[in-house]
């Protein structure tokens, strides 16, 4: 029997958000995991992905980051395995990131890119300050990607809070699995109601290893094809993930407010008013 090829949607992804450096954080354990991981995220239909190890309160160190990330590209070199990695991190908010940014000990997405991959508390409340901290980042020259809003507790119950980070600068990466149910009720309603309202740049795996997360791909694929007929497939995993690490502009559609959209709209296809050009990082005031 002849193997059925890849439709051209299924193939060519870009992940800004994987765990896949050994020994590092909770993902792979040894770098045969992490080999293993590589040849999964192939199979699944990816080619270029980001390594974001969890940076918490400045751990690990840059250099702990990039060594791992080199040794890890060597491996998939010497073994043909035809994924390529770049360095990154999935940075812990806390009172002294912006002190790092300002030192410049902060791995961003690609190594080289302006763009941060956020992540805020999932169980305790979005600090008051977030909007005017996120505001300040930007000052020093980093644009903000808000890591799996959906799995947020404060954004579950208010989704207006994530539309004014939008509003003002901030993008979002939800992860596929949500969009199954792979992280319960409130991640996967959250999920799709964010992307109904233009609040999603981004989908990602976030896996750690072989699993579930990977194993939601293909219906999560279906999912959106099926309601937006591969165009939040080409946008989210592949033009804006290419952009952000080439430095480029991003198109993308003004957020809605939350609080004014219904659930009889959920299933719609992506809202089509006011296309925005712009890099996405300049918070506004």
């Amino acid at each position: 029997m002849t193997k059925t090829s890849k439709s051209s949607w299924e193939k060519g992804f870009t992940d800004l958000h994987v765990h896949i450096l050994p020994n590092i954080d909770d993902g792979p354990q040894s770098v045969e995991e992490s080999v293993l991981l590589a040849g999964e995220l192939v199979k699944y239909g990816f080619d270029t992905v980001v390594a974001t190890p969890h940076f918490i309160e400045g751990a690990p160190s840059n250099q702990e980051i990039w060594r791992s990330y080199r040794f890890l590209v060597n491996e998939l070199e010497q073994r043909d395995i035809p994924l390529q990695v770049l360095p990154g991190a999935e940075i812990t908010l806390d009172s002294n990131l912006l002190k790092r940014a300002e030192d410049g000990k902060l791995v961003s997405l690609g190594g080289d890119s302006n763009w941060l991959l956020l992540e805020l508390p999932l169980w305790q409340p979005a600090p008051d300050y977030l909007e005017d901290y996120l505001f300040e980042l930007n000052a020093t020259g980093y644009g903000v990607i808000i890591a799996h809003p959906e799995r947020v507790q404060e954004f579950q119950h208010d989704l207006d809070r994530l539309y004014r980070l939008v509003y003002r600068g901030a993008l979002c990466q939800v992860t596929l699995g949500s969009l199954t149910g792979l992280f319960g009720k409130s991640a996967h309603r959250t999920a799709w109601k964010a992307m109904q309202c233009n609040l999603v740049h981004l989908v990602t795996t976030d896996c750690h290893r072989p699993g579930k997360r990977l194993q939601a791909v293909p219906q999560a694929l279906s999912m959106l094809n099926r309601y937006w007929r591969g165009e939040a497939i080409e946008l989210w995993l592949k033009k804006h993930p290419q952009k952000i690490l080439q430095g480029e502009d991003l198109e993308f559609y003004e957020p809605l407010l939350p609080s004014r959209k219904t659930w009889k709209d959920l299933f719609g296809r992506l809202n089509p008013w006011n296309k925005v050009t712009g890099k996405g990082k300049n918070f506004r005031g």
